[in-house]
């Protein structure tokens, strides 16, 4: 009887050890995740330059690393799409969208099941030399929002979950976490009416981290060289960006996602090496009497940049306010006339509605008013300002979203949107009726048309050019500034789904114009611009 139940033991014994061993080998090391990232950069690399073969190589490599990444089958069924095998990039896309469950596969599965049982293959000879032109020109580098958003998201538990478990280190009231897996270092404490420490110091399971360092600032990006360049963040869908000091270095700070990133610069802003100081600070997501903090740009719509010069900002809450344009009355103000001076503004502010005034220092009689709306959804890059110097005959039109999809197009069809004579967009920028200022590739922009000659026949279509996520759920708006009018009109984008319970997600046909009226239509399609 002994015997037996100590072969019972023995066999209980080992097959613990075999399931430790087998669950060691299925959590991805740190070395597996670059290697993995690596392969999917070299093969962004190689599709930008067209060399496809070598690309599809790349990515079937990075899919054998990790086969639960939606990046890597969008990746290579994009390349099949450029050589125009559209079988292949079905079969790809549909791969992936089993293996994942990613809805922007499921949307590209939808789209191109369509394109081919209709036997409408888009032809694609002349937008293919037009696609390379723009990506040879859209900078590739960017920041690696998977990483940001899981700072923003993770809390220690998440940590432990991704990285295993910390070596604690307690001091001056915080707790330093230093995980096996993670090249960086985690601080955890007590900040304002948020409780992450325990009676004895240390992280509980839902504390959000305080801050975090990293010991090498290039995985932040997609690509790094020689560095980083104050035009290159400045062109990354960044918000608030600000040259200062912390810490006693010099650095540049901005916000992304839900994180407010410091890293150490020279005194223009450039980041010169990989191994510096840099802060990242997640949202702590809490709300306190005054309302939740909100990092605010004001952008040139001319040029997607900063204003310059000072700008007077006013807000008060929607019901103080009379119909009347101009500057806001003092007495009803929340703030009142703060001035602004390098483009960013932090305020304050709880749910609800309100009126902003913005005009240049010493100019009332250029004002502009704008309406927020504040809830729980609301983040930095739904309350961005955008100052348009519009001259009476023109029509200056602004397109905004959020971080996904990366690029979205705009473009304006001379005639009618179904049977148009030109357009304005990316792939023809200048014309006698109207120009694209600005162009973002990156997420976080905004895309500027202005026409010029308002007399004639337009219709506005928004396309989602990287399909790198739903349009519903961009955040997406378009401000038209009509010279003359001190606030502009507003076009938010609907949540609509086709018959199959997709959301449409090729395009968007926002408005017509004609002689200068503009008549909304407000419509997602399924497909966009081919």
């Amino acid at each position: 009887m002994k015997k037996r139940s100590l072969i019972i033991l023995l066999c209980a014994v080992i097959c613990v050890v075999c399931v430790c061993v087998v669950a060691i080998m299925l959590i991805p090391g740190n070395d597996d995740l670059k290697v993995y990232t690596q392969k999917i950069s070299t093969a962004r690399e190689l599709f930008d330059k067209g060399e496809y073969e070598e690309a599809i190589r790349y990515y079937k490599q990075a899919i054998k690393l990790n086969d639960e990444d939606p990046d890597a089958y969008r990746g290579l069924g994009d390349v099949y799409v450029e050589i125009e095998d559209y079988e292949e990039a079905l079969k790809i896309y549909q791969r992936g969208y089993e293996k994942t469950g990613s809805e922007r596969l499921k949307s590209l599965v939808v789209k191109y099941t369509g394109i081919l049982n209709d036997g409408q293959v888009p032809d694609k000879t002349e937008q293919l030399k037009d696609n390379k032109d723009k990506k040879k020109t859209s900078g590739k580098i960017s920041l690696n929002s998977a990483m940001i958003n899981n700072f923003a998201d993770y809390v220690y538990s998440d940590y432990v979950s991704a990285y295993g478990s910390a070596e604690l280190t307690t001091q001056y009231g915080a707790c330093l976490a230093n995980y096996p897996n993670f090249e960086g270092t985690v601080t955890f404490e007590n900040i304002d009416n948020t409780v992450s420490l325990d009676s004895q110091g240390y992280p509980l399971d839902n504390a959000v981290p305080a801050s975090i360092m990293l010991r090498d600032v290039s995985v932040l990006f997609t690509d790094w060289s020689a560095g980083i360049t104050y035009d290159q963040l400045r062109n990354m869908g960044v918000i608030g960006l600000q040259i200062g000091t912390d810490s006693g270095v010099d650095c540049v700070t901005f916000r992304y996602g839900s994180c407010t990133i410091s890293i150490e610069s020279d005194k223009n802003g450039n980041i010169v090496n990989k191994n510096v100081w840099n802060k990242i600070v997640p949202d702590m997501q809490t709300e306190n009497e005054d309302g939740r903090k909100f990092t605010v740009d004001i952008v040139d719509a001319a040029t997607g940049y900063a204003v310059e010069g000072d700008y007077v900002f006013q807000i008060s809450a929607k019901s103080d306010v009379g119909s009347s344009s101009g500057v806001l009355r003092s007495s009803d103000n929340i703030i009142d006339e703060e001035t602004v001076s390098n483009g960013v503004i932090n305020v304050e502010l709880p749910d609800g509605d309100y009126v902003v005034c913005l005009y240049p220092s010493g100019n009332e009689d250029s004002a502009t008013r704008y309406e927020w709306t504040i809830d729980s959804n609301t983040d930095d890059a739904d309350l961005k300002l955008v100052v348009a110097n519009t001259a009476q005959g023109e029509i200056v039109i602004v397109l905004k979203w959020g971080e996904q999809p990366r690029d979205l197009d705009a473009h304006l069809f001379q005639g009618s949107f179904n049977s148009h004579t030109s357009e304005v967009s990316y792939m023809n920028k200048n014309t006698d009726y109207a120009s694209l200022d600005v162009d973002c590739m990156d997420g976080n922009g905004i895309e500027t048309i202005t026409i010029t000659d308002t007399s004639g026949d337009y219709s506005y279509f928004v396309n989602n050019y990287s399909m790198d996520g739903q349009l519903s759920e961009s955040g997406a708006t378009v401000e038209v500034f009509v010279g003359g009018e001190s606030s502009p009109r507003v076009f938010k984008i609907p949540s609509v789904q086709n018959d199959m319970g997709i959301q449409a997600n090729g395009g968007w046909y926002v408005f017509d114009i004609s002689n200068g009226e503009i008549t909304e239509v407000n419509s997602l399609l399924q497909v966009g611009v081919q």
